[in-house]
């Protein structure tokens, strides 16, 4: 039997906190902190940053560039032969990088439960991306706490997968039908591509959902911080 290797999708998670503006008023000039500063929200200016450290460090791993990025017509960024992601929500941000052809792999987070403070049929507000199957597996899945965790791993997938695709949002959601049990994403659009890879982790209170057009091993890392980044990098030397 012949075997093929199989690509790597490494998987990393990075914790952010008010160190990581820190950080990067240590590595960045005062230019390059413009960029960041522009978020008046401290949090989403921590994501944002984490997310700019996170792209250098996934690409320096894998021997690539930052400033080697281009972007798609959907404002999608991407390499040559090369293929990466990130996503951010709550406190952490997430990426997976992959030599793989660009605009193949995606991934998103979202933390679980940050529908607690609604109440009543809030299931509704989501009928317009979701489908009726997908909606009844949410409401099977036993109380609010689970049925909140169904709904972030739709969610996450069909996102994960739109950005895969490249097109981000948009895309018709409901043309992407997600299975929780067994885990499967089928597809209604005739255009649209099927997945190759779906995969799908928790980190504490999030949930991350890996999705690929071409087959890949997705590789977990270990969780991150700021701090293990500059411990890994040669950026505060640059």
């Amino acid at each position: 039997m012949v075997h093929f290797d199989i690509p790597e999708a490494h998987v990393y998670i990075l914790a952010v906190s008010e160190q990581t503006e820190h950080f990067a008023k240590n590595a960045l000039d005062a230019e390059q902190m413009k960029e960041f500063e522009r978020y008046v929200s401290l949090p989403a200016r921590y994501m944002a940053i984490g997310s700019f450290f996170l792209k250098k460090f996934m690409l320096e791993n894998i021997g690539a560039r930052y400033e080697e990025i281009t972007y798609n017509e959907w404002n999608r960024p991407c390499i040559d032969n090369i293929d990466f992601n990130v996503s951010h929500d709550s406190g952490i941000v997430v990426g997976t990088v992959s030599t793989v052809a660009k605009c193949s792999i995606g991934i998103d987070t979202m933390k679980i439960g940050r529908l607690h403070y609604w109440s009543g049929n809030w299931l509704e507000e989501y009928e317009i991306v979701l489908t009726d199957e997908e909606q009844r597996q949410i409401r099977a899945a036993g109380n609010a706490s689970a049925q909140y965790e169904a709904f972030f791993t739709i969610w996450t997938l069909k996102e994960a997968y739109s950005k895969a695709l490249g097109q981000g949002m948009s895309i018709n959601f409901k043309s992407v039908r997600c299975s929780l049990d067994p885990l499967k994403i089928s597809i209604t659009d005739k255009d649209l591509p099927l997945p190759r890879t779906i995969e799908v982790q928790h980190h504490k209170d999030h949930v991350i959902s890996i999705v690929s057009l071409t087959e890949v091993a997705p590789v977990i890392h270990d969780p991150m911080t700021i701090e293990d980044l500059i411990t890994t990098t040669t950026w505060q030397d640059e």
